[in-house]
């Protein structure tokens, strides 16, 4: 378990243990007061990624935990107060990590960090059953086909979930057992099936989809 924030800098938990440990400080955790550092990290390839101020993600190797920095993407967003309401995120892609951006309204930009080098995932607009002004949130990676996850704030029929797939630029809507008024406060998120089994907890139904994830809904 990691902890990092500019007022106790980073200290790591080991379960098992009764005590934290704080990493010593180096040129990049004396600068964390400088960020508005993303409360959400993102684990890949054996390092945890939280977003960060300044255009830095900044990066913990668990095996030396030694930090890095690295630079998001150089994107081209519009002007526009709508794209505040969906804030910059990382995700994980598979077990890549993933960076989403609103590049204007019903526009979502999706980015990949392969070898510390960002690659375009997928661009998308909203498109029906989605209207033009629906809130998009990606959620994550479906499976290793590159489908994400993805869930629409509407005003008209409360949040829905949905699986994009870039090669074929399809959407399909996950039908929800329960009725998205039931879901009006919810979020939802992905979890690795081999982690943990949530028996008797059955929140989602897709047809013609390979389900190599599970969706949970809180």
């Amino acid at each position: 378990m990691v902890v990092l924030s500019p007022s106790v800098r980073a200290m790591v938990h080991v379960f098992g243990t009764r005590s934290w440990r704080v990493i010593p400080l180096n040129p990049i955790t004396t600068r964390l007061d400088r960020f508005n550092i993303d409360n959400k990290a993102v684990f890949a390839c054996g390092c945890l990624h939280w977003l960060i101020g300044d255009g830095k993600i900044i990066r913990l190797d668990m095996r030396t935990e030694e930090f890095g920095l690295i630079d998001l993407p150089k994107t081209q967003r519009h002007v526009s107060v709508r794209y505040k309401m969906v804030p910059d995120r990382l995700v994980d892609l598979h077990g890549e990590v993933g960076y989403v951006y609103c590049r204007f309204v019903g526009s979502l930009e999706v980015w990949v960090l392969k070898e510390r080098e960002w690659a375009i995932h997928c661009r998308f607009y909203n498109k029906p059953p989605l209207t033009p002004s629906a809130i998009v949130t990606v959620l994550g990676s479906w499976n290793k086909d590159g489908d994400i996850l993805m869930k629409a704030d509407t005003s008209v029929v409360g949040p829905q979930l949905f699986v994009y797939s870039p090669k074929s630029d399809l959407l399909k809507e996950v039908e929800l057992i329960r009725k998205p008024v039931d879901f009006d406060f919810a979020d939802a998120f992905i979890y690795p099936s081999s982690l943990l089994s949530i028996h008797g907890i059955n929140a989602y139904s897709i047809k013609e989809t390979d389900m190599s994830k599970s969706v949970f809904l809180i």
